[in-house]
């Protein structure tokens, strides 16, 4: 959950691919996504609502949005 609330995209991602679950929740319910969205990590939050939503599994390293 760290890494997502530090916007560190290119280590969720990584998570992810490692068979993390993107959907787990902390000891308060809150879930991945929603502590990425409350810390302002907008990359790392649009990666996880992806990932809810059925989408892509992956990142691009070559991403231009840099």
């Amino acid at each position: 959950m760290i890494v997502a609330m530090f916007n560190r995209v290119h280590v969720v991602e990584m998570l992810i691919e490692r068979g993390a679950n993107p959907d787990a929740r902390d000891a308060n319910g809150v879930s991945i996504l929603e502590a990425a969205e409350r810390m302002g990590a907008r990359d790392t939050a649009a990666r996880l609502a992806r990932s809810e939503k059925g989408g892509p599994a992956t990142w691009s390293f070559c991403d231009d949005r840099r």
